[in-house]
């Protein structure tokens, strides 16, 4: 009876030590299934203060994928190949005395040009980024008609070098340089919010030359008529990024920015006429102030290469609405080519195309 009893007792008291030993036991194998996190030191508690966290693991979670203490500045150089859409359509050089259309605003046609973006991103902390940026582009084009009967481009005039011309040709030329300057706040690790301020600089030449080989008499007419606008912009924008990794080396990114800007235009008229009965020259310079909207889009696909170096390929569309375009204040009326007349805010310029990217980080 009593041997059982101690048998028993022995039984229960194993059964005991082995659950105590498992309860034991199990950190340590936990431990092995999961490394343990490393321990927060001075410099990320220091990090975390910055950025408003709770502690040295805060914005590890959701606002920096990488770890809370990965700040750094990035540097992006872009090369650009745009199209531009031409000026709004409109007459430019008839056929006499037809009056059949040979050159119009839509014959003004730009090709692919290649432009330049270079940009620096700063994190000023794990949440928070500063985007300095600067764009460059410019396009041209050209056309021309000829007749043995006569062209005519001017008229209410006697205009020599304009009516029953021989050879007209005319060019059109862009340049857009943009700087800005964006915050952004990151709100999940795949989406931040961006506000900055942008300048922009859209000027515009077209050139009008036109020859009359008769010139109304003996001797040769020659006419040019130059039309120069500037736009200044300024003002601020606001937008969103949204970015996510498909593989460990391919990433996605989408860029959309918008915003109401001031502008300042000014427009330069230079017109002559040489013949035997020339049109009085004109020239003169005027401005006016206006609103316009700027918006663009960048969507991009992303390579890295290392652990520092990534290439990029992207489509880009920028477009501006309400600025004055050389070609839109052109008058085919020689008593409309005054400083009276009112400048046309209202032109809409386009870009659109392709961009491939070198990313460096550190």
């Amino acid at each position: 009876m009593m041997f059982t009893r101690a048998m028993n007792a022995t039984f229960r008291l194993s059964a005991i030590c082995r659950t105590i030993a498992f309860v034991c036991l199990l950190p340590n194998l936990a431990a092995a299934e999961e490394p343990a996190l490393a321990p927060v030191n001075p410099v990320d508690q220091a990090c975390d203060d910055i950025a408003g966290c709770a502690n040295a693991r805060g914005c590890h979670d959701w606002c920096f994928q990488g770890g809370c203490c990965e700040r750094g500045i990035s540097v992006r150089v872009d090369g650009l190949l745009l199209n531009r859409e031409s000026a709004r359509d409109r007459l430019l050089v008839a056929d006499v005395p037809s009056l059949n259309p040979r050159i119009t605003a839509a014959d003004l046609d730009f090709d692919l040009e290649f432009g330049l973006r270079a940009s620096a991103i700063w994190d000023r902390t794990p949440c928070v980024s500063w985007e300095f940026a600067y764009l460059r582009d410019d396009w041209d084009a050209a056309a021309r008609a000829t007749s043995p009967t006569g062209l005519s481009q001017i008229s209410a005039g006697p205009g020599d070098a304009y009516n029953w011309a021989n050879d007209i040709s005319v060019r059109y030329g862009t340049d857009l340089d943009s700087f800005e300057i964006n915050r952004y706040r990151k709100m999940t690790d795949r989406f931040s919010w961006l506000a900055g301020f942008r300048a922009i600089l859209l000027d515009e030449s077209f050139l009008l030359v036109s020859v009359d080989e008769n010139g109304g008499g003996p001797g040769l007419a020659t006419g040019t008529y130059g039309i120069d606008t500037s736009n200044e912009l300024l003002g601020f924008q606001v937008g969103g990024v949204y970015s996510r990794s498909l593989t460990d080396l391919l990433s996605f990114d989408g860029v959309l920015k918008a915003g109401v800007y001031y502008v300042e235009s000014d427009l330069s008229v230079d017109f002559t006429d040489e013949g035997n009965f020339p049109n009085p020259p004109v020239a003169f310079q005027t401005s006016d102030y206006t609103t316009a909207f700027v918006g663009e889009i960048d969507l991009g696909l992303s390579c890295k290469l290392t652990r520092r170096l990534s290439v990029r390929g992207g489509l880009e569309l920028l477009w501006i609405e309400g600025v004055a375009l050389a070609p839109e204040q052109y008058q085919m009326n020689y008593a409309m080519i005054s400083p009276a007349t009112a400048i046309n805010t209202g032109g809409g310029f386009l870009a659109y195309g392709g961009s491939v990217s070198l990313v460096g980080e550190w």
